[in-house]
């Protein structure tokens, strides 16, 4: 089993600690499980309050924007390990956690973030007093530490540390949150446990954590041995009872789910001790190390992929003569392979009755363009620091000069970010080749840089150019090297050769074909339209970009917040990217990929008239 230990060694070791209390809390490490508890459903929406101050220090005007970016509907960057092959189960992240010990090492089960694993890693090698972790249930994390703290947000990474360190920050899965300060300040929504962290403060008390349940229960530690709580399992309050009763101090109660783990110094008890956490737990504290904090992955309980299916299948999406693909992942487990219909009918001359199957190969259309757009985002990361460094908010045209050397003045003020974001002010199109582009951008602009959004394959052209152009590589090779086979990509390809043939059919009643939806190996529209790929391919594509695979935090959150590759999206919902080719007869070929913020990935395929915009609303009536 592929364990890191609590020494970072792989193993655990075993040291020598306090001695145990007189009176230890019993019964130790004992299952006290309700067979019946009750099933509200998550609430995914935040509590329409406003984040309230209790104030003690002179940062708090700082840290109130970055409170509000770490609220959980925000962007869901880094998220978990795709694992490869992908495994077709429903997903199951109870196992996914991690411990800190006393010691100042840690333990990331496998599933965990990476990029959180390395954090910690650096801090304890660094020996920085890790004092707690945090998830957010998008699967942001938050390592709170002596003197600062590291998070997967860029909006909190990218403020200075503050005067005083934080010594708590808690999350609950419908949206209320607070954060501590070593100083006693703290923030949240006014959710009842944040009531009640105030009454503590305002008699006298020191608030050291606070950890949230499902239905918004919370448990609240002060003092030494004091103890609140409310909304938690009976057989919880017994134990924190207990505890009271016997003057044991809690360390950390989590939950994962409808289970918990309470941690004391020389004592634990828990709920299930099935969990992998809990026996995880048990071997440490038979080694002689002593956890002081564990924080769990979020459960992923409000994402049904069954029903998903029979949505799609009772609107019949794209099936008519034709056929579809889909793929869900759910928190980088595949949990939905769907497929339906011919990608070539039987009465087809050549290639009759194949079937539509969720590694197809089709063409993806526009889709082409986020991918473009997470290469140009890695091609800028690259460059950083050396000599072909550069910005996307200086002008582009200076690194095609070659190509075009004569423009219209304000075309010369036109920034690589701008179009990116279809914002650079061309509202007409081009031919497919670098003479009709060098027509189009000697033509006075309709809009100033900037001003007016008008979506434009020749925005993605240009993109295509740059990377051409600062890699010194042909597109598709660069974006297969340095973008696709990290991710785990490896058949994906702008060139068909070999390929068989997908038609693209009208609608439902006719036995007319479209057309062969590989229309040749144009390599101008590689940028803006050019890949051939499946369902499969878009979402494991889509969960490299979910775990940062590519990319760094900072640069997948400006890519969402500044919509970098995508046609819409917002933190309280999800982000898309839609791809269209049309066909005779009102017949074409849709795709769309869909970004999800509780850590669902969507990717649909057809090639026929279909509903794509029924694609959302099934990922939202799925939910629970």
């Amino acid at each position: 089993m592929n364990k890191r230990g609590l020494n970072g060694s792989g193993s655990i070791s075993k040291r020598r600690w306090g001695e145990r209390p007189r009176e230890p809390l019993k019964p130790k490490a004992r299952a006290a499980r309700e067979d019946a508890r009750p099933t509200k459903k998550f609430q995914t929406d935040p509590l329409p309050v406003e984040p309230m101050i209790c104030l003690d220090d002179d940062d708090l005007a700082t840290f109130h924007a970055i409170a509000m970016n770490m609220r959980p509907i925000i962007f869901a960057l880094a998220i978990f390990t795709l694992i490869s092959p992908l495994q077709n189960t429903r997903a199951d992240v109870s196992d996914w956690f991690v411990v800190l010990d006393s010691t100042n090492g840690f333990y990331a089960s496998p599933g965990v973030p990476e990029h959180a694993v390395a954090a910690l890693r650096q801090a304890q090698q660094d020996n920085v007093q890790m004092n707690s972790f945090a998830f957010t249930p998008s699967g942001e994390w938050v390592l709170l530490e002596e003197k600062g703290f590291q998070a997967s947000s860029p909006d909190m990474t990218g403020y200075p540390q503050f005067k005083k360190s934080i010594k708590c920050a808690a999350f609950s899965a419908s949206g209320p949150w607070v954060i501590l300060y070593r100083g006693n300040g703290f923030w949240g929504p006014g959710s009842t446990a944040w009531v009640k962290v105030k009454e503590l403060l305002h008699d006298g008390h020191k608030v050291r954590s606070v950890s949230f349940g499902t239905n918004d229960g919370f448990v609240i530690l002060y003092d030494q041995t004091g103890i609140r709580y409310g909304g938690i399992p009976s057989d919880l309050t017994k134990v924190l009872d207990n505890a009271v009763s016997n003057s044991v101090p809690i360390q950390c109660v989590a939950f994962s789910g409808r289970d918990w783990i309470c941690l004391a110094h020389d004592d634990w008890w828990t709920s299930n001790p099935n969990l992998p956490a809990s026996k995880f737990i048990n071997e440490s504290f038979k080694a002689g190390q002593h956890p002081k904090w564990i924080a769990f992955v979020p459960q992923l309980e409000h994402f049904n992929p069954e029903k998903f299916a029979e949505i799609i299948r009772q609107r019949n999406v794209g099936v008519c003569l034709g056929g579809y693909e889909c793929v869900v992942i759910n928190h980088g487990k595949l949990v939905l392979s769907l497929a339906d219909g011919w990608a070539r009918a039987p009465w087809e001359k050549t290639d009759p009755a194949v079937k539509m199957t969720a590694n197809t190969h089709m063409e993806i259309a526009s889709l082409s363009k986020t991918i473009t757009a997470v290469a140009m985002l890695k091609l800028c990361e690259e460059c950083a620091g050396t000599s072909r460094q550069f910005s996307l908010d200086e002008p582009f045209w200076p690194h095609i000069r070659e190509l075009c050397p004569n423009v219209n003045e304000d075309v010369k003020k036109i920034t690589i970010r701008q179009v990116m974001m279809h914002r650079g002010g061309f509202t007409n199109d081009f031919g497919n080749n670098p003479k009709a582009l060098r027509k189009l951008l000697a033509l006075p602009l309709p809009y100033p840089p900037g001003t007016h959004f008008e979506y434009r394959n020749v925005n993605y052209y240009i993109i295509h150019l740059l990377i051409e152009q600062i890699s010194q590589m042909d597109c598709t090779t660069y974006v297969r090297t340095h973008v696709l086979i990290p991710m785990g990509i490896t058949d994906m390809d702008s060139r068909y050769h070999d390929k068989p043939n997908i038609l693209c059919y009208g609608k439902a009643g006719s036995q007319d074909f479209g057309a062969d939806i590989y229309h040749g190996n144009n390599s101008s529209f590689v940028g803006p339209s050019g890949w051939y790929g499946s369902a499969m391919d878009l979402g494991i594509f889509l969960e490299g970009i979910r775990q940062c695979r590519v990319l760094s935090p900072a640069t997948t959150a400006m890519m969402f917040k500044e919509n970098l590759g995508w046609d819409w999206g917002s933190p309280r919902g999800p982000w898309g990217k839609g791809g269209l080719v049309p066909g005779p007869n009102e017949s074409c070929l849709k795709g769309s990929i869909i970004y999800c913020p509780d850590g669902v990935d969507i990717a649909i395929l057809m090639n026929c008239h279909g509903i794509m915009g029924d694609i959302v609303q099934a990922w939202k009536d799925s939910r629970y």
